[in-house]
């Protein structure tokens, strides 16, 4: 099934286009060539911002932000989406002309052709990865908005070529380009700056049928949305694409936040209205997908937008979400909602996507201390990451965040040839690429049945240099130095063979598989009310291998009573396209028939990972056992689905 192009590559196979035509024009001498004909102008400038920064003591512990204006800083915007918008002159309509963004210094370039009027926007989007654009949305109503993704608003700054800037009296300047000349456009904002907000919805001919209607905010918001997509640039030129896997739009506005705070939604059905033909409010009918949507807090009592440290995390958490959704056992990568402060007892998967995010952004910070401040002068809270004393002895290790986030920092300065603890001085010397390795996932190789973990990271530290690395991590954590860093958060190296987080599946005489295994929540939290049911004790992997086909019927039975009201147990076997999940309630005494494919080989044979899983959305539990049972299906029983083909 083929799909056309969409409005986005297309401007960007024009764009390529229109350097190939300029080329040919400048360089080439065929001058009955119609690309010898092409005239154009260069348009370029600088986009910076004024940063207001956190300030510290000489420990280097954060005491707030800076409240001298003096002492602002002003920044390159790197990374920032820069359009080039055309009049055409037959339908009066303004079509996007050129797409570009800023590079690490701010600047940006771009060739259009001459003899047109064009405006030029700065827009409150950037693209750190192919296809993982993150946009700061300016609708009013935040994520309570009704507003299809498409027509939620924007922020925009706005002029003319000529260097004619957009005022309330005059929105929508513009100016005509003259072949062979270079324009200077320069766009500055600082904490007064008032921008133009509206939808930018392309259509398919490139045009903006809202691009007149955008209208300058009633109250500034400054630098702030600039400063939030120059962390996201910061963020991904360090640890990779910054969004769970699509489009993030995060909804931004002074004076409004979100119950839940700074945070991603990353159950995209979330949005989808219900009732029939309900409407899919994430749905980019451009790109053809869905974008998760988020929110930065910008509350007078408490605005995100200058706190790095909440903005990394929050990119970190979407990073590490994206991978694990890649795993063929992952927890659900929205299992968890979002947190006020960080729980322990999570499936090991889970705890690194919750803890590890700290780290990445303590080392992009170069300090153990994450702030969160007010937005205007006082310090909210600091995490000192280092510090897990609150986690229970028996809880420390491969299913704790706040443990796990202290074993990151550790082994970030062992790799920048730091002693522990360290100082704020020699503390400046990290390069957070050092460690760039171990914060990638680990998932575990076909036929390994137990989910990303913690001791999957370690052994990371023994691969071998890579060419762009800035530090050869082998030739510093031999075993001796790994068990050293990690013992004391119960994570002896190398892994004891005792401690598993999955297992294979193996059957008894005629082929059945029994498992016998008991679901408990006692390391279950609530989170906004209700429990995760991520907890690693509710959770159970299990995996089989299957050299050819087979029907079999699948039980679960606990004892010794049924299970108990407001609970069920989620079955799920993974097989590829046919992962099916399924649900037992009560006696469910019934079997449940399917099919396992296999391809014939009995040295790599096909792999069905299974996850087991408590769900108990509203009630605390007691523990749970329960047994599962895969037997060959009777002959001239049903076959069911065939799963794996």
């Amino acid at each position: 099934m083929s799909h056309a192009p969409s409005l986005r590559s297309r401007i960007a196979a024009a764009a390529a286009a229109l350097g190939l035509l300029v080329a040919v024009g400048c360089g080439g001498k065929n001058e009955s060539s119609p690309a010898a004909e092409v005239k154009v102008a260069t348009i370029k400038g600088d986009v910076t911002y004024v940063r207001v920064p956190l300030t510290k003591d000489s420990n280097g512990v954060p005491t707030g932000l800076e409240t001298n204006p003096a002492n602002y800083l002003t920044l390159p915007a790197r990374g920032v989406g820069v359009r080039a918008y055309q009049l055409d002159p037959t339908t009066s309509r303004w079509r996007v002309k050129q797409v570009v963004y800023t590079d690490s210094k701010g600047h940006y370039a771009m060739l259009v052709p001459a003899g047109e009027n064009y405006a030029i926007q700065v827009e409150s989007f950037t693209q750190p990865f192919l296809g993982s654009v993150v946009t700061v949305i300016a609708d009013p109503n935040g994520l309570s908005s009704t507003l299809p993704q498409a027509q939620r608003a924007r922020y925009f700054l706005r002029a003319a070529p000529d260097g004619t800037l957009a005022t309330s009296a005059t929105p929508l300047p513009a100016s005509t380009v003259i072949a062979n000349s270079t324009y200077t456009l320069n766009f500055t904002t600082d904490l007064s700056t008032s921008w133009l907000t509206g939808p930018s919805e392309l259509i398919s001919d490139g045009t903006d049928p809202d691009f007149t209607s955008a209208t300058f905010e009633s109250s500034p918001t400054g630098s702030r949305v600039l400063a939030i997509l120059d962390s996201v640039y910061a963020f991904s030129t360090t640890y990779g694409n910054p969004t769970p896997g699509a489009p993030l739009d995060l909804h931004y506005l002074m004076g409004h936040s979100e119950p839940e705070g700074t945070f991603i939604q990353y159950d995209v059905r979330h949005w989808v209205q219900p009732g029939p033909g309900g409407i899919d409010l994430a749905y980019d009918p451009d790109q053809g997908t869905d974008h998760y949507f988020g929110s930065i807090r910008g509350a007078a009592a408490n605005d995100d937008a200058w706190d790095e440290s909440v903005l990394y995390t929050l990119m970190g958490r979407a990073n590490l979400m994206r991978e694990l959704a890649a795993g063929t056992a992952a927890t659900y990568p929205y299992a968890l909602g979002p947190i006020v402060s960080p729980i322990d007892g999570l499936s090991p998967d889970l705890a690194m996507a919750e803890g590890f995010p700290f780290a990445m952004a303590a080392n992009l910070l170069k300090s153990p201390y994450l702030a969160d401040t007010d937005g205007t002068s006082a310090l909210l809270s600091t995490t000192d990451i280092r510090d897990y004393s609150a986690v229970p002895p028996s809880e420390v290790g491969p299913h704790s965040p706040l443990s796990l986030a202290s074993l990151m920092w550790d082994l970030g300065l062992k790799a920048n040839g730091i002693t522990a603890p360290g100082t704020v001085t020699n503390w400046a010397t990290i390069d957070p690429l050092a460690l760039k390795r171990v914060f990638t996932l680990a998932l575990p190789a076909s036929g390994s049945f137990y989910p990303a973990n913690i001791y999957g990271q370690l052994a990371l530290l023994k691969n071998a240099k890579s060419g762009s690395e800035p530090v050869d991590l082998a030739a510093i954590f031999n075993d001796t130095t790994i068990n050293t860093i990690s013992s004391p958060y119960n994570l002896p190296w190398p892994q004891p063979t005792s401690t598993t987080f999955g297992q294979t599946w193996t059957s008894t005489t005629g082929g059945t598989y029994v498992y016998n295994g008991t679901l408990s929540m006692a390391s279950d939290h609530q989170v906004s009310g209700t429990y995760a049911n991520a907890s690693y004790q509710e959770i159970a992997y299990l995996g089989v291998s299957q050299a050819n086909d087979q029907a079999y019927q699948m039980t679960l039975q606990t004892t010794p009573n049924p299970l108990p009201a407001g609970a069920t147990i989620e079955v799920v076997v993974f097989a590829g396209g046919n992962t099916q999940a399924y649900t037992f309630a009560g006696n469910s005494a019934s079997p449940i028939a399917f099919t396992l494919a296999g391809n014939g080989s009995t040295t790599s044979p096909n792999q069905y990972p299974i996850r087991v899983r408590l769900i108990s959305p509203s009630t605390l539990q007691p523990d749970i056992p329960f047994t599962l049972q895969l037997a060959p299906a009777p002959p001239g029983t049903l076959r069911g689905p065939v799963l794996g083909r």
